[in-house]
């Protein structure tokens, strides 16, 4: 089922999870755009400054992802945090501040 949310985001899909009735946000996305960081960004710090934000589950492979410069422990490269700012990173880093 479709759950009508307040967002005019056509790239925000919410649905319920039929198992377990968990609301499910999807963020599409294209990878390094500005509007694709921003809406990631805004999704994730909306539902985490609403007490909203149960997990940011993030999709890509082990290539792409390395390339945004965490590394296995969190730890994160200053040079690509400042110049490769992308859609899974602003999601990562902004969930950080919910956990």
């Amino acid at each position: 089922n479709m759950i009508k949310d307040d967002s005019t985001a056509p790239q925000l899909i919410t649905f319920r999870e039929p198992q377990t009735n968990v609301t499910v946000i999807l963020v599409g996305a294209m990878h390094y755009n500005p509007a694709s960081i921003k809406l990631a960004r805004e999704t994730v710090d909306n539902l985490g400054s609403k007490e909203q934000l149960g997990s940011v589950i993030i999709e890509s492979c082990d290539i792409r992802w390395n390339d945004t410069g965490v590394d296995e422990n969190g730890l994160e490269a200053k040079f690509a945090k400042n110049f490769l700012t992308n859609e899974m990173r602003a999601a990562h880093d902004t969930s950080l501040q919910y956990s």
